[in-house]
């Protein structure tokens, strides 16, 4: 079963998922339009008003798959800066610890 083969690990992530399958689905539905064009087997206005049909659609998933990529981006450097702001506090923390430590010992820095 190929629907667990990729499993999300958010809700962003399953969009993206779902938004990029529609994407290639549509991309070879043009294909085949394509092919069945070569063939003559479609007739050139048909051809026509399927593709600009589903370029709309895919157009429209994949700047939603962008959309999903910059948020992702943007939660990533969010999580990213808060770890640093974290260790700066816990530096900082350490620092007032040593400072205690030598005035305690009548040293000064």
């Amino acid at each position: 079963d190929l629907d667990g083969v990729f499993i999300p690990s958010d809700k962003l992530s399953e969009q993206a998922i779902e938004a990029l399958a529609k994407d290639m689905a549509i991309e070879d539905a043009m294909y085949s339009l394509e092919q069945s064009l070569l063939n003559d087997a479609l007739d050139p206005d048909v051809y026509m008003k399927q593709i600009r049909s589903l370029s709309r659609k895919q157009f429209y998933h994949r700047k939603l798959c962008m959309k999903i990529s910059d948020l992702q981006k943007a939660q990533e450097q969010q999580l990213q800066q808060r770890p640093r702001a974290n260790t700066s506090i816990s530096q900082q923390h350490d620092l007032d610890d040593s400072w205690e430590i030598l005035q305690d010992m009548n040293i000064s820095k």
